[in-house]
């Protein structure tokens, strides 16, 4: 993982669980970072298997 680190990748997966929801926005508000870092955090979940591709053009995720 290059701009996150494993803690923040920890917690947004915390996030979405508990919200059964995944967005960019709702990470940024959430954990306090920009859009960017919030929008590769939900690539990196994805990648983890926790959320699936992106829906639509406001990134909204499901959570698996």
């Amino acid at each position: 993982m290059s701009m996150i680190h494993e803690d923040q990748v920890q917690q947004a997966k915390e996030i979405v669980t508990a919200h059964n929801r995944a967005t960019p926005t709702m990470l940024e508000r959430l954990m306090k970072v920009h859009y960017q870092t919030a929008v590769t955090i939900l690539e990196e979940l994805e990648k983890l298997g926790v959320v699936g591709p992106e829906i639509g053009k406001l990134g909204l995720r499901a959570v698996l």
